[in-house]
């Protein structure tokens, strides 16, 4: 029976031999797996633990918060990026500009005489 409490927790989400060594996985794709598995263990054994120190909806409220962060980090990320890239190119036209007007002033420029 899925779900079903054993001695090592919940059938089918026993950690293996190799991650009870590691201790909790560190990389991120492992751990929103294993949470994304124990969400489905603690709804699958409901009747077999009715009280576990955080509810499966809570989990669940807090792997989707996570998700949530992750998106809008990536997202602002690329904004910082296209912002960063539109002003690396700024100088580059205000140094054009200042050139174009500095080498104007310098072709003789003498001012108009005024009509009297």
């Amino acid at each position: 029976m899925p779900g079903r409490r054993t001695g090592q927790g919940f059938k089918g989400l026993a950690p293996s031999r190799r991650q009870r060594w590691r201790g909790f996985p560190r990389p991120k794709a492992q751990i929103l797996a294993l949470a994304r598995r124990v969400i489905e263990g603690l709804r699958e054994a409901a009747e077999d633990s009715p009280n576990p120190p955080v509810s499966a909806d809570e989990l669940q409220a807090l792997l989707d918060e996570y998700l949530a962060a992750t998106e809008s980090t990536t997202a602002a990320k690329a904004a910082f990026h296209a912002e960063h890239a539109r002003k690396d190119r700024a100088p580059a036209r205000l140094v054009s500009a200042t050139k174009a007007v500095l080498r104007y002033g310098t072709r003789g420029f003498s001012p108009r005489p005024t009509p009297t």
